[in-house]
């Protein structure tokens, strides 16, 4: 190849992992005439014992603890699911895929690769195709949605894999630089004061919420009925929040994220006044759907503050051993506790 040979590094994160390649691996890594195959491609991080799963955009997987794959080979046009056991990065050989090389995508979700070995802003990457663009997310759950011209998702850049639906089936070609308009581009706000960023647990739904006199210090978090933190995200400076709200790992024993139908818990944190509000969140189906993208309005004004303190109901009652209490209060302050049975002891 005239363009030579090249190592393209791809950094994994502990838990789960959207990749994707921007080169045609060496021979070494082919058996099919159709593309690389997955376990010779895997095989640096299954020596280092790290690789729990692999699954391409049709539900196949890899797994090596039961010695089992079928996905047949690699196709260098689609992006996957990798999830690995800790931060650890990987390194595979190759030539380079022209950048403007073809992606057929079939309507409906598919998970492609990105081609391009420079960084480019979402709607312009997906410029070709951005008409028949419904919904496009990361790895992180960060996402862009053209009908309500809304995007937190970071500059598209090589090894990371993307989500995509289309209203029909399209081919994709990705523009030339335009380093211009990525000098104009400005980056969403990601960075949460008060809460942390979920773990990733391969799925999610995505949910853009609506806010009137917003303020730039108001962030959002939901949770599980048990309490579990599954998504949490910032307002732009148009009042817009998008927020991946991540579902329960059906590979863990442990229930980590949102069940099927589940109503997620929303609170909203104020730095102004340094107060935690439970709220409730209008418009849209709530229940956790696999995928499902919704569109949520929240009214922020100054009777979200407690004018006096408030015990709200708890939830669930009656319960067998674990329930939840809310509290409210106007001002800061120390905040004793107490527990009492039916007769009044202190337990």
């Amino acid at each position: 190849n005239e363009q030579g040979i090249r190592e393209q590094r791809v950094l994994l994160e502990n838990g789960w992992n959207l990749i994707s390649l921007n080169i045609e691996p060496i021979e070494e890594m082919w058996e099919i005439e159709e593309g690389p195959d997955i376990e010779i491609m895997m095989e640096e991080l299954f020596g280092m014992d790290l690789l729990e799963m692999m699954k391409d955009e049709d539900g196949r997987f890899y797994s090596p603890e039961f010695r089992f794959n079928n996905i047949p080979f690699w196709n260098l046009t689609e992006g996957y699911q990798v999830n690995i056991a800790e931060d650890t990065e990987v390194t595979w050989s190759g030539c380079p895929i022209p950048p403007d090389t073809e992606i057929p995508i079939e309507e409906g979700w598919n998970l492609i690769a990105y081609f391009p070995d420079f960084r480019a802003e979402d709607f312009y990457a997906l410029s070709a195709i951005i008409d028949n663009v419904l919904i496009a997310k990361n790895g992180d759950g960060d996402f862009m949605t053209p009908q309500f011209g809304f995007s937190n998702m970071p500059p598209w850049r090589e090894g990371c894999g993307y989500k995509i639906k289309v209203d029909q089936r399209v081919v994709l070609r990705y523009p030339p630089p335009d380093e211009e308009r990525l000098a104009r581009f400005q980056p969403p706000i990601y960075q949460n004061s008060h809460w942390d960023k979920p773990r990733r647990t391969g799925d999610n739904m995505s949910l853009l919420v609506k806010a009137d006199n917003f303020q730039t210090d108001i962030e959002i978090a939901a949770f599980t009925q048990n309490g579990v933190l599954v998504g949490s995200g910032r307002f732009n400076q148009n009042g817009m929040c998008g927020m991946a709200l991540w579902g329960d790992d059906q590979t863990t024993s442990d229930v980590d994220g949102l069940q099927p139908d589940e109503h997620p818990v929303f609170k909203i944190w104020d730095g102004s006044a340094e107060s935690t509000i439970e709220l409730s969140i209008s418009e849209g189906s709530l229940n956790y759907e696999v995928d499902a993208f919704t569109f949520g309005d929240l009214l922020l004004n100054k009777s979200m503050i407690a004018d006096d303190f408030e015990v709200t109901e708890l939830f669930p009652n009656p319960f067998n051993n674990e329930t939840s209490v809310s509290f409210s209060i106007p001002e800061s302050g120390i905040v004793n506790v107490n527990l009492y049975d039916l007769s009044g002891r202190e337990l």
